[in-house]
């Protein structure tokens, strides 16, 4: 019921920029769930935060012990945020139309 959530979530582990890009363009389209996609979004820039500390602490980890404390308040406020928003997305119901785009996967 949330799939556009974990995907969101998913893609945040790799890139949040593109997942955002993407769910963008994506909200774009006539019947689109632009909500769940929103909270797609959320959820992808959400994992920005630990992905960068995760980063930091294996080329500096006295910097990541520094960055720490200064990260974790707009982690938290974001991930209070998405769950609201998970909270708040309707269930998606039926499917989802076709793609017009040969290359994109369903």
């Amino acid at each position: 019921t949330h799939g556009l959530s974990m995907a969101g979530a998913l893609g945040g582990l790799i890139s949040s920029t593109n997942v955002t890009l993407t769910f963008a363009r994506a909200s774009r389209e006539p019947g689109a769930p632009s909500r769940a996609l929103g909270v797609g979004t959320l959820a992808a820039n959400l994992l920005l935060f630990p992905r960068v500390l995760a980063a930091t602490a294996v080329l500096n980890w006295p910097l990541a012990v520094a960055l720490l404390p200064v990260m974790l308040p707009p982690f938290a406020v974001l991930a209070a945020i998405t769950a609201w928003g998970v909270w708040r997305t309707p269930p998606q119901t039926g499917t989802t139309p076709a793609s017009a785009n040969p290359l994109r996967v369903g």
